[in-house]
């Protein structure tokens, strides 16, 4: 068999009794702390402000309690390229994390070319149809605010868009992507003949699908996932594959992550957790 061990990290987000705030049209900020996705979070209105000067933004999850958290998402989002992000976590009046200023766009790397095009100065970000920055921390910490500043002037639709702020303390399990970690994506779109000749196309929803099958847990880990599978099936996931490969994953670790809910029902899901049998399928959500 193929060994190709790899990592998936999975958490549930923690939007249970949080509240957001932003520096700007706070009204709608929780948006972004639910499955919904028919509403986001816009920093401005369409043509409000002039391209180029759009002003920083700070954006604050606050919780009740403390929470352990290793991983910060900001999923779907429009920021540009040449944006750039800062997480700080804090408990009480203490700063317990601070990342410092990230670049939001991974350059494609010199070696990473197609013939005819011409990469350099781009970024992988720019390839996908959906954006998501994620940030994992090298240990947990235990926080009751996270504050994100975003800095992007020139982002060309002239405001800021974001969907969700999945949050959460996310484990890393072991699949053998050369045994078991199929990506699908799940198109909608329909096609019919009329009987005047050529061919309508209905566009549909796109979503992603990726099915892992965890047969390297250890014991831990294996009780773990067990104790989270007894959760419902309406419970959001987030998923990313792949994530040792950081800014080097390119398309591939990018394509691999996103906020998704498992298909099987509980018996079966218990059944891959205990001995290692069908695949666990993860759909975006």
């Amino acid at each position: 068999m193929n060994e190709q061990i790899e990592k998936v990290r999975l958490f549930r987000p923690l939007w249970a009794g949080a509240t957001a705030s932003t520096s700007r049209n706070t009204g709608a900020a929780g948006r972004m702390l639910t499955a919904d996705r028919s509403a986001a979070w816009y920093s401005h209105y369409a043509g409000e402000i002039e391209v180029g000067t759009l002003p920083d933004q700070m954006l604050t999850v606050d919780w009740d309690g403390m929470q352990v958290i290793n991983s910060l998402v900001i999923d779907r989002h429009n920021l540009s390229d040449s944006s750039s992000v800062r997480h700080r976590l804090y408990s009480g009046d203490d700063e317990v994390f601070d990342s410092g200023v990230i670049q939001t766009g991974h350059p494609i790397a010199a070696g990473d070319w197609i013939a005819g095009v011409n990469f350099i100065g781009e970024c992988y970000d720019g390839q996908m149809s959906v954006r998501t920055h994620n940030y994992f921390l090298a240990a947990p910490v235990f926080a009751d605010r996270w504050e994100i500043d975003i800095v992007d002037p020139d982002n060309p639709d002239g405001y800021l868009r974001i969907e969700r702020l999945p949050v959460g303390h996310a484990r890393a399990l072991d699949n053998n992507f050369g045994w078991r970690g199929e990506l699908r994506y799940r198109d909608k779109t329909k096609f019919y003949d009329p009987a005047g000749g050529g061919l309508v196309v209905e566009r549909g929803h796109r979503s992603r699908e990726l099915a892992v099958s965890f047969g390297h847990l250890t014991a831990r880990d294996r009780s773990w996932l067990h104790v989270q599978l007894a959760e419902t099936k309406a419970d959001l996931w987030f998923v990313a594959a792949y994530p040792s490969l950081g800014a080097a994953g390119g398309i591939e670790a990018m394509a691999h992550q996103f906020l998704a809910y498992r298909t099987e029902d509980l018996k079966a899901a218990r059944l891959n957790v205990l001995f290692g049998g069908e695949a666990i399928t993860l759909r975006e959500a």
